[in-house]
């Protein structure tokens, strides 16, 4: 079961991504308009033939689900890193910019951590900097490239 929160251009691309992988039996949409919601789950039931409807609130997108995602623009976590269950594959997309913080420190702290590139990672994601700055993750070391 995927939760979505956010339901713009980048969740959709999200769904797709993440079908071409796991197969989805349902998906869980919250988005703080429940109009957007509501029309982003018809689309993904016809355009991807999954079961989808909007979700009242956070909670209900991401307590028992499977996979998790935030594709939001919120500068303050959009939920608690407690809700998610042990396994859970969270990606937390929105936080592309230093002032963003879709993600609390809780599933930082939660989880295994990998970005796409380490670098723009550590400059832009906004919620990773703040679970560096607070102390509740610590950085890993460099890793020199390795040569092909």
């Amino acid at each position: 079961m995927l939760g979505i929160i956010g339901s713009g251009v980048q969740a959709r691309y999200q769904v797709a991504a993440l079908q071409e992988v796991r197969p989805l039996r349902e998906v869980r949409i919250f988005d703080t308009v429940t109009a957007k919601a509501e029309t982003f789950a018809r689309e993904i039931e016809l355009d991807f033939e999954v079961a989808a409807h909007a979700v009242a609130c956070a909670e209900e997108a991401v307590r028992g689900c499977d996979l998790v995602v935030t594709a939001t623009a919120s500068k303050t976590p959009v939920f608690d890193g407690h809700w998610l269950e042990e396994g859970t594959h969270l990606s937390g997309i929105g936080s592309n910019a230093a002032n963003k913080r879709e993600l609390d420190v809780t599933s930082f702290q939660r989880s295994k951590i990998v970005v796409d590139f380490k670098d723009q990672a550590l400059q832009e994601a906004g919620d990773l900097q703040e679970a560096l700055r607070t102390g509740t993750i610590r950085p890993m070391p460099s890793t020199p490239n390795l040569e092909r």
